[in-house]
């Protein structure tokens, strides 16, 4: 079975997961019929979300905005506080199984996990990418961070998604993108997933 989604999420902002679900979609749209862009959650629906806003219109995807989105924010949280959390996966499940009928590949980008309440004490990401099925990309920014703080980080993620029993876990890089892109496209294809440290060192 060939694989149908990804699933890219970073633990703070401004780390780069646009610019990696650009490359990839990029990639993408001249392998595939129909790609769809997908985020679970966003901060708020009343206002325009630049992320879907810049990716329906920049790869020209055939979606509607409201089809883009899961959740709000504050709906999850409060589904959370009152542990409801299975009841979060069943409406992601829900919007998101339209998309997977008339799509052949949805890139997912889940918000940083620094946007969720401090009180939360695991990646939600995770959960929502495990019950989604799909692969997934941890972009992890190494913008004025000392080796010791990054590589902490870095172990810290790979421990969370190991016991979230999530065998899958890539940490790509922003530097030699072109490089690490086709890199990523090749395993997809194979579906041989290594583990590589990549970080972004850009300013």
């Amino acid at each position: 079975m060939s694989l149908k989604n990804l699933y890219i999420a970073s633990l703070e902002p401004n780390a780069g997961s646009l610019i990696v679900s650009m490359g990839i979609a990029e990639l993408l749209k001249s392998r595939v019929n129909k790609l769809a862009f997908f985020k679970p959650i966003i901060t708020d629906s009343s206002i325009t979300d630049n992320d879907i806003d810049f990716m329906l219109q920049h790869f020209n995807l055939d979606q509607e905005i409201d089809h883009c989105y899961g959740l709000e924010l504050t709906e999850v949280e409060a589904l959370l506080s009152t542990g409801q959390e299975n009841v979060i996966i069943e409406r992601l499940l829900e919007q998101y199984h339209k998309l997977e009928s008339r799509y052949d590949f949805i890139l997912i980008q889940g918000l940083d996990q620094a946007s969720f309440a401090q009180t939360l004490s695991y990646n939600f990401n995770h959960i929502i990418a495990k019950n989604l099925q799909a692969p997934y990309v941890s972009v992890i920014s190494g913008k004025d961070k000392p080796y010791e703080h990054l590589y902490h980080e870095v172990s810290l993620e790979k421990v969370s998604l190991k016991n979230r029993a999530w065998s899958i876990s890539l940490f790509l890089s922003i530097v030699w993108m072109k490089k690490i892109i086709t890199h990523l496209y090749v395993n997809i294809k194979t579906r041989r997933f290594p583990h590589f440290l990549c970080t972004k060192l850009m300013n």
